[in-house]
């Protein structure tokens, strides 16, 4: 019998999905809650199948799926947020929109768990092409940080002289008076 998973932070739509999972697959279906829960069912039984919202209140989804994919679980990233959706195309996640069709979810769901070697390369991939540009980003975000440091005290090194000569200068004028 088939294993599946649902990790999304809203109760009603784990019910809803794992049922229609339940009905479909003639699975057993559990959810979780919180990423932390997710992933540890994940490493701790395997799954077939894990559908995987990607913005837990408490967690990462790409995080949890990352995991699963390391537990040779086959993953569904999904998302109702459109900039996340952007980013999940982006970088070649699976995913399905939020508000889904239950009978898509069925669809995808088939063709991942019978395509499950190619999916958790996919998940695997696209994890790593995310974290080379987070990576890029926190780069660059270190030595933007580096030159507004280098910024500031040229400033006030300036601003020190700049203040120095001024009091310089009328100090002279006093003593020539």
């Amino acid at each position: 019998m088939q294993r599946l998973l649902v990790i999304d932070d809203e109760p009603s739509i784990c019910q809803i999905v794992c049922q229609v999972l339940r009905e479909r697959f003639d699975a057993e279906v559990e959810y979780a809650l919180r990423a932390p829960e997710g992933a540890n069912r994940l490493q701790a039984v395997h799954f077939d199948f894990a559908l995987i919202d990607v913005l837990l209140m408490d967690g990462s989804g790409i995080d949890v799926a990352l995991i699963a994919a390391s537990e040779n679980t086959p993953v569904l990233m999904t998302s109702g947020h459109p900039e996340m959706q952007r980013k999940l195309q982006q970088f070649g996640f699976p995913y399905l929109r939020k508000p889904f069709s239950l009978a898509a979810l069925s669809i995808l769901a088939s063709q991942i768990m019978a395509e499950a070697a190619d999916n958790i390369r996919q998940i695997q991939a696209a994890t790593a092409g995310l974290r080379v540009k987070l990576d890029a980003l926190n780069t660059a975000m270190a030595r933007s940080r580096r030159l507004l440091a280098a910024s500031r005290a040229l400033t006030q090194t300036s601003a020190y002289r700049t203040v120095s000569v001024a009091i310089s200068g009328r100090l002279l004028d006093c003593l020539h008076d």
